[in-house]
C-alpha cells in the first residue's frame, strides 16, 4: 500500500515534467544564462522590456509608464562604460523597426542618447538615483531643444507621458538603481 502512493507520487512528478518540459528548459537556460552571461542577460532583458512596451503602445496604445532603453543605457554606462550605453543606442532601433514603428523622432533620439550614455559614465561618482533623475530630465529637455531647432515647432501632446515617464525612471533609480549596479559591477 505504500509503495503504490509513493509510485503515484514519481508518476505525477514525472507526467508534470514531460508536460512542462519545454518551459523547465528555458527555465533552467535563463538562470544558467544569468549566472554565466550576467551582462547579456540583463540587456536582453532590458531589450525584451523595450520590446513589449513598444509592441503594446503600438497595438493597444497603452503606455506602460516605463521607457526601459534609457533606463537600460544609463545603468550600464553608470556602472560598467558607455560603450554598453552606445549598445542601448542600436537596439533603440530594433523594436520600432520590427513593429514598423519607427519615426523621425526616434532618429532625432540617437544623438541624444549618445550624449547620455558619455555622461552616465563620466559623472558616475554621483550617486545613481540623483544622476539617472538629471539625466532624465536632461534627455527630454534636449529632444525639445532639437525638435524646435529643426522643426521651429515643439509637440507639447507628448508632454504628460514624459512627465509619467520621469516618474516612473525617478522610482526605477531609487529602489533599484543600486541594486542594479551593484549586480553589474559583481
Amino acid at each position: 500500500m505504500l509503495n503504490f502512493q509513493y509510485k503515484n507520487q514519481f508518476q505525477d512528478a514525472t507526467s508534470f515534467i514531460a508536460e512542462h518540459y519545454k518551459k523547465l528548459v528555458v527555465l533552467a537556460l535563463c538562470f544558467g544564462m544569468f549566472f554565466m552571461y550576467k551582462l547579456v542577460f540583463i540587456i536582453v532583458v532590458f531589450f525584451i522590456l523595450d520590446f513589449i512596451v513598444s509592441y503594446v503602445d503600438q497595438k493597444y496604445k497603452v503606455d506602460l509608464m516605463f521607457d526601459f532603453n534609457p533606463l537600460g543605457l544609463i545603468v550600464f554606462s553608470y556602472a560598467l562604460s558607455y560603450n554598453y550605453g552606445f549598445i542601448f543606442v542600436a537596439l533603440l532601433l530594433v523594436p520600432r523597426i520590427i513593429i514598423a514603428k519607427l519615426q523621425r523622432r526616434h532618429l532625432i533620439k540617437l544623438p541624444i542618447l549618445i550624449v547620455l550614455a558619455l555622461l552616465a559614465n563620466f559623472l558616475n561618482a554621483l550617486p545613481i538615483q540623483i544622476l539617472g533623475s538629471m539625466l532624465f530630465v536632461l534627455r527630454y529637455v534636449l529632444e525639445y531643444t532639437l525638435d524646435f531647432a529643426m522643426t521651429g515647432t515643439v509637440d507639447m501632446s507628448r508632454v504628460p507621458r514624459r512627465v509619467i515617464h520621469l516618474l516612473a525612471a525617478i522610482f526605477f533609480f531609487a529602489y533599484f538603481g543600486d541594486a542594479l549596479v551593484g549586480i553589474l559591477r559583481a
